[in-house]
């Protein structure tokens, strides 16, 4: 892939990123918002970290996450953890309450209907 088509779909994933943070933060759910919520909260690879732990992981794999900021699936899990307030993917590295709110984005292991 060209410089230039790995900044489009990094630009792209910010773009999806914070189109679910503002949807969090206007507090705006979709009719598919909890159901993907629910399902995440049952699976497997769901993980609840605080911000602080999950700033961790990222400045762990720093350089690997910079140059694999539109795909972050291919990097190692994040911890699995079950006391924390935040609920993550251990997948795709996604802060769930956000991801849920965009439309076209997907779970990794295809586990969402919608």
């Amino acid at each position: 892939m060209t410089c230039c088509g790995k900044a489009k779909r990094i630009a792209r994933k910010a773009g999806t990123v914070a189109k679910g943070y503002m949807a969090m933060a206007t507090d705006k759910k979709y009719e598919f918002t909890e159901s993907r919520v629910r399902v995440c909260r049952s699976c497997e690879y769901n993980t609840w970290l605080k911000k602080l732990e999950y700033s961790q992981w990222l400045l762990k794999h720093g350089i690997e996450v910079l140059t694999n900021l539109d795909d972050l699936t291919d990097l190692p899990m994040l911890p699995k953890k079950t006391e924390a307030k935040n609920l993550y993917c251990r997948i795709c590295k996604c802060f769930i309450p956000a991801k849920a709110r965009v439309e076209d984005e997907q779970c990794p292991k295809n586990k969402w209907s919608h």
